[in-house]
């Protein structure tokens, strides 16, 4: 095999990693909405990512060489990657909704490819090519659309949208920074997400023990059902170990705006997932959702030179 095919493998698997993290992350809200009727926000993330890092502990002693946690990690920084980015993520992101309502964080949510290529570019200086903006611009435009195509009212703004930019500057600032500071170490992207997802765990525990003593939040009103259960570790093992572990590696391998452009798929997920359910989706959503698979088809067959150099091989290790 030629190293071009062995590049455009690696990139297809990238491609698909993203995909399946779009369909994990686009269940993940109406589920996480079940499980919100009992358990408070930060508790119920609190568990998600504790428990998330035994799983990839798992992956990582099957699929990687070494020892599953080396030694002389920089822990202050995986701190800072698991506090500012993963935990700072799930705050904002949370309160966010809950004080703009969900069509208006799905459209601001949708607006991550842009919000990407603006912290690209200021902190590693890289910018879009001209070929790759106008499909990014599509998968902007059928985001809002698969958003503003919701029949439900919610459509306010309460205050929270502030929040949810926040929130993608924090998740966008750590899909970057994890790559600059802990991929040149030589740390796989299956290790990285588990440190860091340990990491979020001990901050978001902190958070729930702070707004719990200063009456912020209530304690759990009743022990989760066995279908609650059912839900809570579907959650914790396919959209926050495997998934963020496939978002590491497909923002690694493909730049991360054009994995938050493959991202934008995730309502599109949700609306298929509302019709098997039993739902019907607009013509507004089902428009969005043409647009941004355009998009994304786009970016794969006609804006792959627009990418910026992977930061791994198509093996996932260190380039």
């Amino acid at each position: 095999m030629t190293p071009a095919e062995v590049n455009r493998r690696g990139e297809l698997f990238a491609v698909g990693g993203v995909l399946l993290t779009a369909a994990g992350w686009g269940s993940m809200v109406p589920l996480t909405t079940v499980l919100l009727a009992n358990l408070p926000p930060f508790l119920l993330a609190a568990i998600r990512y504790s428990l998330a890092a035994p799983v990839l502990a798992i992956l990582v002693a099957v699929l990687e060489e070494g020892a599953v946690l080396p030694r002389h990690l920089p822990w202050w920084r995986i701190l800072m990657l698991g506090g500012f980015g993963v935990a700072g993520f799930g705050a904002c992101y949370t309160f966010g909704v809950s004080f703009s309502g969900p069509i208006a964080a799905a459209a601001i949510l949708a607006t991550g490819p842009v919000v990407a290529a603006l912290l690209d570019w200021m902190i590693l200086r890289r910018r879009v090519s001209r070929r790759a903006v106008l499909p990014i611009m599509l998968t902007v435009a059928g985001g809002l659309l698969v958003a503003f195509g919701q029949a439900e009212a919610g459509n306010s703004a309460h205050g929270g949208e502030a929040l949810l930019v926040l929130a993608l500057v924090c998740w966008t600032w750590y899909s970057l920074k994890a790559q600059a500071w802990l991929a040149p170490l030589g740390i796989g992207q299956l290790r990285l997400t588990m440190v860091t997802s340990a990491a979020a765990g001990f901050w978001l525990w902190g958070l729930f023990g702070v707004t719990t003593a200063l009456g912020l939040q209530p304690p759990p009103l009743a022990w989760p059902s066995p279908s609650d259960l059912a839900i809570l570790c579907y959650l914790i093992v396919v959209p926050t170990a495997i998934c963020i572990a496939l978002w590491n590696l497909g923002a690694a391998r493909l730049g991360v705006t054009i994995a938050m452009a493959i991202l934008n798929l995730s309502p599109v997920f949700a609306v298929l997932l509302s019709i098997a359910i039993g739902i019907q989706p607009t013509r507004l959503q089902l428009a969005g959702g043409a647009l941004t698979l355009m998009g994304v088809a786009w970016l794969q067959f006609r804006g792959k030179r627009a990418r910026p150099s992977p930061l791994v091989d198509a093996t996932g290790e260190l380039r």
